[in-house]
Order: structure tokens, then C-alpha cells, then sequence
């Protein structure tokens, strides 16, 4: 195992909608979790702790959320990190936090991510003009948040002419995630990289953080210890090839170094029992969006614009 980067969720609380209970209904976060709140949350000294001393410094801390920069002590936490590993973070730039990272620029950032929202407080200009002050000390790239409600590429458009590069992230339904995939799938998570979610706990991928039975999927908690680190790939059934475009090899290499591929299986050989085993219990939030989308989709609507290729709607 060598990880090469880390995607840590430090909080699944945001400052673009307080209010866990309305919060925006196209967000992963709110479509898996039914708690946005700070209630998971852990100190940044505890963080420090664990990443000292499981996470080899030739893994990038991908620090994500919610909003991490409002996290309590956040920006003390990536000084300290900073001394040791490279570090990326993404950010909805909502707030003025932004602006002590440009007076006191810290070292090894190798990605700052701005979340651009349809439902940001600040126009299409006052975000890329934070951005491109940003620009001058971190390598700034801004990422929409693609939803039917908006015209993403309009607005992405529109950043790329006031001089930011800027990606499209299409729109991530995430509640069928507890349905088994059709494809039998491997990937190198849990060897080339986790994701850890509020409260510690290590995943191999996204992918099964989001999921409803996602306590059968943790290897252990970087807080608390005992992680038990996978010796060798093995085949799933999450269905990531809804958010993953997989080439004629059946492989694909993400941001987090993901190398997700379709394993051959001879016709004689039947894993349909071992596939039934991926189905688990409904999402939590399903309902929730079905019943308090302001939109007006219908849910055969918001499937489809689902089933896109990967971007991560952070």
C-alpha cells in the first residue's frame, strides 16, 4: 500500500444553507447524510493526531466538506499538516475566511478547489474576482455545480472569460447508490487512496462513504486506531460506473488516483449471489429530496441527470 492521496470530509456542516433540514437539495452531502450539523465533528487537534501518524506523507490531504474552512481551527490544522504533506481543499468561498489564506499564504498546496453554486451569496464576478485574488499564491481552479435547475455551462462560460479554469461537475444522484451495480468492479482504494468521513472512519472510496449501509465499509478510524488496511483488490458491485466513464479498458484515473476497471468473469461463473449482497436499505434522505426539491424535477428526472459521468459535487 502507498497512499497517494487522502480525501478527508472534516465536517458535513456548510455555511451556504445553515439549516440541516432544508439544506440544498442537489448536494451529495444532504442527499447521504441525515445529519449536516456539526454534530460528528472532531477537534483539529485530534486530526493532526491521526494524520501524523497514519497517513505517509506521500499522500495529498484533500481536505473537503460541508465547508472546511469554517471548521474550528482549520486554518491552524493545514499549517501544521503543511510541514509534512501536501495539501488541496475545496471551498464554496462564501464566507471571509478565504482572505487570510491570501495575507498568510501556506506552503505545499497543490490544489485549491472553488465551489461555484448557482445558490452562492455572491454574483458570478464577486466569486471569481475572490479567486483570482486567491490565484496568486495557490494553483486556484473552480468547479460548478451542475444542477437541470441552472445552466452550468453558461455560468462556466462566463468564469473562464473573467480568466479562471474552470470544470463542469455534473450533477451526482446519489440515492440509488444503495442499489447494486450491473458491472463487476475493482479499484486500488484502500491502497492508493481513502476517503474519511467527520467522525474518522476510513473508506476505500467515496463511493461507500455515501452509502446507507456504510458502517459494513469502514476499515477502521484514523481517531480512535485498529485500521485494517486491504492487502490486495477485490471485486464489487457499487455502482460507479454512474459516476465514472469508464474507457475501453475498463479503466479510468480520477483525482484521488482512483484506477476503477470491469474484471473479466468466464460465463461459467455466476456472482449474481455475491452482487445481491451490495443491495442495502434506502438512503435516509431519499425521501427528503423526492418530497422538498424546490426544482419541481420529478424523480425520473433527477435519475437521469444522475447517471453522468463523475465529478465529484462537492
Amino acid at each position: 500500500m502507498q497512499l497517494n492521496s487522502v480525501m478527508i470530509s472534516i465536517s458535513w456542516f456548510c455555511d451556504l444553507n445553515k439549516d440541516k433540514a432544508t439544506s440544498c437539495p442537489y448536494c451529495w452531502v444532504t442527499m447521504a447524510e441525515a445529519d449536516r450539523s456539526g454534530t460528528f465533528d472532531q477537534p483539529a487537534e485530534a486530526w493532526l493526531r491521526g494524520i501524523q501518524k497514519y497517513i505517509p506523507t506521500t499522500a495529498v490531504l484533500d481536505f473537503v466538506g460541508g465547508e472546511p474552512t469554517i471548521f474550528p481551527k482549520f486554518r491552524w490544522l493545514i499549517e501544521q499538516v503543511s510541514t509534512s504533506h501536501r495539501w488541496a481543499v475545496t471551498s464554496n468561498m462564501c464566507g471571509r475566511q478565504w482572505q487570510t489564506y491570501k495575507e498568510e499564504p501556506i506552503q505545499n498546496c497543490v490544489s485549491w478547489t472553488a465551489s461555484y453554486h448557482h445558490t452562492s451569496r455572491n454574483s458570478i464576478e464577486e466569486f471569481a474576482a475572490k479567486c483570482l485574488e486567491l490565484a496568486a499564491h495557490y494553483p486556484i481552479s473552480v468547479n460548478v455545480v451542475d444542477h437541470p435547475s441552472h445552466d452550468a455551462h453558461a455560468e462556466a462560460g462566463r468564469l473562464r472569460e473573467l480568466g479562471l479554469k474552470v470544470f463542469v461537475s455534473p450533477f451526482e444522484d446519489v440515492r440509488n447508490l444503495n442499489i447494486p451495480g450491473p458491472l463487476p468492479l475493482t479499484c486500488n482504494g484502500g491502497h492508493a487512496h481513502v476517503s474519511i468521513d467527520p467522525r474518522g472512519y476510513v473508506y476505500k472510496c467515496l463511493t461507500m462513504l455515501r452509502r446507507a449501509d456504510q458502517e459494513r465499509w469502514r476499515l477502521g478510524n484514523i481517531l480512535e486506531g485498529d485500521i485494517i488496511w486491504p492487502e490486495k483488490r477485490s471485486i464489487c458491485f457499487m455502482p460507479c460506473d454512474q459516476f465514472y466513464t469508464l474507457d475501453r479498458k475498463h479503466a479510468t484515473h480520477d483525482m484521488w488516483g482512483l484506477d476503477v476497471r470491469e474484471i473479466e468473469i468466464p460465463d461459467t461463473v455466476s456472482l449474481e449471489s455475491y452482487r445481491a449482497t451490495f443491495a442495502a436499505p434506502p438512503s435516509t434522505r431519499k425521501s427528503f429530496i423526492e418530497l422538498n426539491s424546490p426544482f419541481g424535477l420529478g424523480n425520473d428526472q433527477v435519475v437521469q441527470a444522475g447517471t453522468k459521468t463523475c465529478g465529484a459535487c462537492r
